[in-house]
């Protein structure tokens, strides 16, 4: 099914030609101002309003960097504004409102959201629902109030992570296996390790969560969680989803033993070897200025 969104969004300058451009270009976007608050509204398909929401979101923060995405636009309608989007007249909207036109048992018109002034208001998404039941609607899925509110608690939570691949390695198929689960049904268990990560003494303003496939080579990995200066969560997959909170500021190797990874080693033969020695410290095989680097310690292991 198609899904229509209308994002409230920052970071960005709307009136920006070459913005406007490109997010038109490839994803048919259109980025706008209205009242004084910026909007991207944009559409794709999938099996739910969620699901395409997030991957909007991460095809037009790939785009777009600088682009934050705050909320989805509640869409609030009043009676002028019904009878514009159906091409009725206002008496028509009345009708339906207070049941004289288009009722049915048990499914009365939507109540109004709020108010502004002495006009009621309705969300959009209810009303062109109820609308679609008898032929009218405008034939744009929009998602329901419960999926607004689950994309809203996404983006505040992506907001507070950092998500990261390993620079210089080619996009291998396991990320968006690793990116599709998470999406589906395993980012609140991510999003609860990450907040668990706030509760040590100096927590990021920006938990890091880096997504490695589990045939990417170790070291390229290790020595990308080396150059951080805070504790990073990665999320990979061995025989099951993996989450490892990770330091990359070991202590000294007389405090914890010191486990050299190979220098061939894949991620997921790193994480096999985490799991049979947790409190060692890792470090990649080789040497930089006479010394192992990056020395890594694994914090805590969730299986999300």
């Amino acid at each position: 099914m198609e899904y229509e969104f209308s994002f409230v969004v920052s970071g960005v300058d709307v009136e920006s030609s070459v913005i406007a451009e490109l997010l038109h270009r490839e994803m048919d976007g259109m980025l706008s101002r209205a009242s004084g608050i910026d909007l991207l509204t944009v559409s794709g398909e999938g099996p739910s309003a969620v699901n395409v929401a997030l991957r909007l979101v991460e095809r037009a923060g790939a785009l777009v960097p600088n682009l934050r995405f705050l909320r989805v636009d509640r869409d609030v309608v009043g009676v002028h504004e019904i009878a514009e989007r159906t091409g009725r007249s206002r008496q028509n909207v009345h009708q339906w409102i207070s049941g004289a036109r288009h009722a049915r048992p048990g499914t009365p018109f939507p109540g109004p959201e709020g108010t502004a002034g002495r006009s009621p208001l309705w969300l959009w998404t209810e009303v062109n629902a109820w609308l679609t039941e008898r032929g009218v609607g405008d034939g744009v899925g929009h998602p329901t109030r419960e999926e607004m509110t689950d994309i809203d608690f996404f983006l505040r939570s992506l907001r507070l992570l950092f998500i990261r691949f390993t620079p210089g390695i080619d996009h291998p198929p396991g990320r968006d296996s690793l990116l599709e689960e998470i999406r589906d049904g395993r980012f609140a268990a991510l999003t609860r390790l990450l907040l668990e990560t706030t509760a040590h003494p100096h927590p990021p303003a920006h938990p890091t969560v880096i997504i490695a496939d589990r045939d990417e080579p170790a070291r390229a990995v290790m020595e990308f969680i080396g150059g951080f200066d805070h504790e990073v969560v990665l999320v990979t997959r061995t025989e099951e989803f993996v989450t490892l909170l990770l330091s990359p500021h070991a202590p000294a190797s007389t405090v914890r033993p010191v486990d050299s990874v190979p220098a061939g080693a894949t991620v997921g033969e790193w994480v096999a070897r985490m799991g049979f020695r947790p409190e060692s410290v890792f470090t990649t095989a080789g040497a930089r200025g006479g010394e192992a680097y990056p020395s890594i310690r694994r914090l805590v292991g969730v299986a999300a």
